[in-house]
């Protein structure tokens, strides 16, 4: 078999974004962001805002408080409506990538004992030694964990710490009192999801101390901890999610090109990847319990709740169903397990993470990376959903929110509404009409002094002619301004290379403080892919510099980028983010065979050439001649 032949590196132009806040003397609207919708008698308001980085969430059912998984473990406590965050657990994590907090899980008894469950990844030194993938036990007495008493139940050494993708890692007790952890395939399918002699790309089986039950599938057959091995064939098994009335666990499988999929997890079940994706009606594999496409508008499954709380408030159309969310596209669907359809019911999130159903009052909870707009992808929230009424008439469900900003800052007021639509929408600022703000939300790039105390409200019309006027929103603005923060490194030129260390640097001066100090300072990067993102370095505060590598083993896919964002705080309180994008370099490449026709298996899955595809400069791609191959009466 001859191949590969490869063109040569090209250079392509790409603009890269370097985004400040500027002020401006006078209030001028930008394009509203998506207008969210409900079905008619639902309402959304917020939880909790300003949650940086969050990666999950999780509702205790005993007192239906929320626990955030953001940097570290935060419970929300509810006053007056609103969500404050308070510290739960801290940890020492690695923070190299995707690495970090990974799941977490009440124990059965939480009520009483406090104890519970986290999977995440740390060093072993915590500066420099190996990454290990841990589950741990902690004491707490409901409202604050104790960091030293930690127990280590079970842990992996990594044995490539520059797979950084498709972590997976969520955790839960399934009906039969065990423990299971869902784990990636960290970008390397081919060599570790199907095979049994990894425990990456597969599901885990544990007993609550720790060790590994003797009625395991592959007890027998495998040795050491591989026989903690409950099913294989999977690619980044991001949320797993128990059934309350059966006990029953269920994965949600992040697809790669085709299909999203939720996995009824079983006993020995291979669920095909890479192989297969999606419903193959393949006997030598488990087909999902069921899947979505990317076409239209589908591309990252954020994992779901099953709607069965101990106080219901949705009508009887929605009990029992399944509610799960795409991550790129922001909406939520209910999956009725009776008819096998799925329903929109939620639309206009940004970069959607998790949902989750209150037991204890039946709301709906969905945490957003973006919440409400925020384009950083640092300040995330968290929305509730209930049903508010049965009249079908024109409500105001959510009333635009006041507003306190720095002079520089963006705001946005926004407002949620049910009825007979559609809707038609007038924005006023000051009682006075503001000519083409006819949409649900309107948003000002950057607020001056004298837009101080300045008053927003909408009228809100309905297909039948009903006329509804908003509460006004006041926007209150500080005369401290927002500090103005500088990268200064990468060249903003540069086409990266995986494999490759590169440099971050910057500053950021403040008009009332002047240079603002480093301890002030602090980083993220996130990796793009397609339409949806992954943490890369969550957060690195207190310093002016750094360096970061992409990772050789990385997403495959060539529409990738990391955007380095650097958030300045003065002496005040007040932050600003720039951020600045860095593109791949990329190759063009070629698969061919003599004789032509043949499959190869590309990063384990079944390709027929010839094939030529975009690749990113320097991360290492699987390729394998596929065994016993006839063509033309003969044998290969």
């Amino acid at each position: 078999m001859t191949f590969i032949r490869s063109a040569m590196h090209s250079r392509a132009v790409v603009a890269l974004l370097a985004i400040a806040v500027l002020a401006v003397a006078i209030l001028t609207p930008t394009q509203a962001a998506d207008a969210q919708t409900l079905p008619p008698q639902f309402a959304e308001n917020a939880v909790a805002t300003n949650i940086n980085n969050p990666v999950g969430m999780e509702v205790d059912a005993s007192t239906g408080r929320i626990f955030v998984l953001a940097g570290n473990i935060r419970r929300i406590e509810i006053y007056d409506d609103n969500g404050y965050l308070n510290e739960f657990l801290r940890l020492e994590q690695a923070n190299q990538n995707g690495s970090g907090l990974l799941g977490l899980e009440f124990a059965p008894d939480f009520a009483s004992s406090g104890d519970v469950y986290v999977a995440y990844i740390t060093n072993t030194d915590v500066v420099s030694g190996p990454q290990r993938f841990r589950i741990s036990k902690f004491s707490s007495d409901g409202t604050v964990a104790d960091p030293a008493s930690e127990t280590v139940l079970f842990e992996i050494e990594d044995i490539d710490p520059a797979q950084q993708q498709h972590q997976g890692g969520d955790i839960g007790i399934g009906g039969d009192g065990k423990l299971y952890w869902a784990l990636g395939d960290r970008v390397a399918a081919s060599q570790v999801a199907q095979p049994l002699d990894s425990l990456f790309g597969k599901v885990l089986r544990l007993n609550l101390d720790g060790s590994i039950p003797v009625d395991n599938p592959f007890y027998a057959e495998l040795g050491g901890d591989l026989r903690a091995i409950f099913a294989n064939g999977l690619r980044n098994p991001f949320r797993m999610e128990r059934q309350p009335s059966t006990g029953e666990l269920f994965v949600s499988e992040v697809g790669r090109l085709e299909w999203e999929e939720i996995n009824q997890l079983s006993a020995g079940a291979n669920y095909g990847w890479p192989i297969v994706s999606g419903v193959a009606n393949d006997p030598r594999f488990d087909d999902p319990f069921f899947a979505y496409s990317h076409d239209p508008d589908g591309c990252a499954i954020t994992g779901g709740a099953f709607y069965e709380p101990s106080v219901s408030q949705f009508p009887d159309q929605y009990q029992g169903d399944f509610f799960y969310g795409d991550h790129c596209f922001g909406w939520i669907a209910h999956y009725d397990l009776a008819t096998a359809t799925h329903t929109r019911f939620f639309t206009g999130a940004d970069r959607l993470i998790e949902v989750k159903v209150n037991p204890q009052t039946g709301s709906v909870y969905y945490l957003d990376r973006e919440y409400r707009g925020d384009q950083s992808g640092r300040t995330g929230g968290i929305g509730r959903i209930d049903f508010v009424g049965d009249a079908n008439e024109l409500s105001i469900t959510r009333q635009p929110a006041s507003v306190s900003a720095a002079v520089g800052e963006t705001v946005q007021f926004d407002v949620l509404v049910t009825g007979q639509g559609p809707f038609d929408f007038q924005w006023s600022q000051d009682g006075e009409e503001i000519p083409g703000e006819t949409d649900s939300a309107i948003t000002f790039p950057a607020v001056s002094a004298s837009d101080n105390g300045s008053r927003f409200s909408v009228e809100v019309s309905d297909a039948i002619g009903a006329t509804l006027q908003s509460s006004d929103a006041t926007l209150t603005v500080t005369a401290n301004t927002a500090p103005v923060p500088t990268i200064s490194d990468p060249d903003p030129d540069l086409l990266y290379t995986a494999g490759v260390e590169y440099q971050f640097s910057g500053s950021a001066t403040d008009a009332e403080d002047g240079l603002i100090d480093e301890e002030n300072l602090s980083w993220s990067i996130v990796f793009h892919h397609d339409d949806h993102t992954h943490p890369f370095l969550p957060e690195l505060a207190g310093v002016g510099s750094g360096t970061f590598v992409p990772p050789t083993n990385d997403e495959t896919a060539p529409d990738v980028f990391y955007r380095i964002s650097l958030t300045a705080t003065d002496s005040a309180g007040t932050s600003s983010t720039v951020s600045q994008d860095v593109f791949p370099l990329h190759s063009q490449v070629t698969i061919d065979t003599n004789p032509a026709g043949l499959q190869v298996l590309l990063d384990g899955t079944p390709t027929e050439t010839p094939v030529s595809f975009t690749a990113v400069a320097g991360v290492r791609r699987s390729l394998e001649a596929a065994p016993g191959q006839e063509i033309n009466g003969e044998l290969y």
